[in-house]
């Protein structure tokens, strides 16, 4: 009985770090190792592990292993259920249910592991933009759409969308140049990653420093 529980334990916290696997996509696993999220983790194993009491205790499931998946795998699910929706004289709707307790909760230890996310990416971006001069800014785009092909694995979708949020930045008269190249850099490293830009970055000042500064 206890390396079942411990089995659903394990299942609930898989789940939930798949939850957050999809969420952080610049760098999904230094965002697993998180504060937050190993919070997160524990206490969607905790409940699974729960649920796995209660089934065997009531015996709403007798074969043990067969609790466990069903306990590790389906217990979030079970607890952000909604019994009915109140909706408002303004028209607002309201969940009645387990998930408005669960919701708040996980919402607020999901709001950390993005705060620690955030002040990470922050530091990344003026570590290697700061230098930069507004006048960068163009080049700076189209050296890195040249960066884009050299990934195999990355979704057209997420490629088309981090290629209109750009379009989007480059029309935008009202933001300054420099601020463009902040922004622009969180929307690179959001779609290949701290690494990847990093690189990126000192390819672009090489190229910069001896092609496009020395070109009259």
């Amino acid at each position: 009985m206890l390396l079942s529980g411990l089995l659903a334990f394990m299942l609930g916290s898989i789940t939930a770090a798949a939850e957050l696997l999809s969420k952080y996509r610049d760098e999904p696993w230094k965002a697993l190792i998180t504060r937050g999220a190993i919070v997160y983790l524990f206490i969607n194993g905790l409940i699974s592990m729960f649920a796995y009491v209660v089934v065997i205790y009531f015996k709403i499931i007798v074969d043990s292993l067969q609790a466990s998946l069903v306990s590790g795998t389906g217990a979030m699910a079970i607890l952000r259920s909604k019994l009915f929706v109140y909706a408002s004289g303004s028209g607002k709707e309201y969940s009645i249910g387990p998930d408005i307790v669960i919701n708040v909760f996980m919402k607020a230890i999901s709001g950390q592991i993005d705060r620690e996310r955030a002040f990470k990416r922050q530091k990344l971006i003026i570590c290697h933009m700061a230098d930069l001069e507004d006048g960068d800014f163009d080049s700076l785009v189209k050296f890195f759409d040249t960066v884009i092909p050299s990934f195999q694995g990355i979704d057209k979708d997420d490629i088309a969308n981090h290629n209109d949020m750009v379009k989007n930045l480059i029309k935008d008269n009202e933001l300054p140049n420099k601020l463009k190249i902040f922004k622009f850099g969180y929307l690179f490293v959001t779609l290949v990653g701290e690494d990847n830009f990093v690189f990126s970055m000192k390819n672009f000042k090489d190229y910069y420093a001896h092609h496009l500064k020395s070109t009259p």
